[in-house]
C-alpha cells in the first residue's frame, strides 16, 4: 500500500512541474506565478474551503499560494504550491506527521514523503515554488 500511495503521489508532483502560470488569488492576495520555470502551475481560483470536508487540518501547508484537487478512479488527492523553503515545509510536515518515511535527491529534485497518516500520505517536492501532493488512498476490502 506504501508503494501506491508513494506512486500515486509522485504522478501528481510531476505533473505540477510541468509548467503552466496564471495569475493566483489565494489566502486573500493576488499573485502572479508566472509559469515557466521556476513559476507556479497550479488552480488560480483554489481555497482551502475546496478541500474536502474531512481533509486533515495537520496537512494543509502554510503559505499556500496555489492548488488543486483531484478525483479519479477512487483517488483523491490535493496538491498545494507555497511560498514556503522546501527545508521549512519538510520541517512543518516533521513536526505534524513525525519522521519522514523518505527525504533525499540532489538540489534539483529534492523529495520528502510521509506515508503514515492513515489514508493519507504526503510528498513535498523541492521545485519552486515547493509543491506539496497530499493523495488519499482508499482502504483495501
Amino acid at each position: 500500500m506504501r508503494i501506491i500511495r508513494l506512486f500515486v503521489v509522485g504522478l501528481v508532483l510531476v505533473a505540477v512541474s510541468c509548467g503552466g502560470g496564471d495569475s493566483v488569488d489565494v489566502n486573500g492576495g493576488d499573485l502572479d506565478n508566472g509559469g515557466g520555470e521556476g513559476g507556479g502551475v497550479l488552480s488560480t481560483d483554489f481555497s482551502v474551503s475546496d478541500l474536502p470536508a474531512d481533509f486533515p487540518d495537520d496537512l494543509v501547508v502554510p503559505d499556500i499560494i496555489g492548488g488543486e484537487r483531484v478525483e479519479i478512479g477512487g483517488l483523491e488527492s490535493v496538491t498545494f504550491e507555497t511560498s514556503m523553503s522546501y527545508e521549512d515545509a519538510v520541517a512543518f510536515y516533521t513536526d505534524a506527521l513525525g519522521d519522514p518515511t523518505f527525504v533525499g535527491g540532489d538540489a534539483d529534485s529534492r523529495l520528502g514523503s510521509w506515508t503514515n497518516h492513515g489514508d493519507w500520505a504526503v510528498q513535498v517536492l523541492g521545485t519552486n515554488p515547493v509543491a506539496v501532493g497530499v493523495v488519499r488512498v482508499p482502504a483495501e476490502e
